[in-house]
């Protein structure tokens, strides 16, 4: 569930949009020790959206609320 999006609208896009995003590897082990040891974790996620030129039409910090999937127990 996003929990929280900062973003910022730099210019109108051009052509069709598509979105990326960075997060080392060293940050992603983090997260799954985290969600496998407490069952949950909070990342914030850089994003960019770029346009049809290449040029980036949006900035945002997207902070996740992840919980992993347990099954039922009955």
């Amino acid at each position: 569930m996003v929990r929280k999006l900062e973003a910022k609208f730099r210019k109108p896009a051009s052509g069709q949009v598509s979105a990326r995003c960075k997060v080392s590897s060293d940050e992603l082990f983090r997260w799954s020790t985290e969600l496998a040891s407490r069952g949950r974790l909070s990342a914030s996620i850089p994003v960019e959206v770029i346009d049809g030129t290449g040029a980036t039409v949006l900035s945002a910090i997207v902070e996740w609320f992840i919980v992993r999937d347990t099954p039922n127990i009955r």
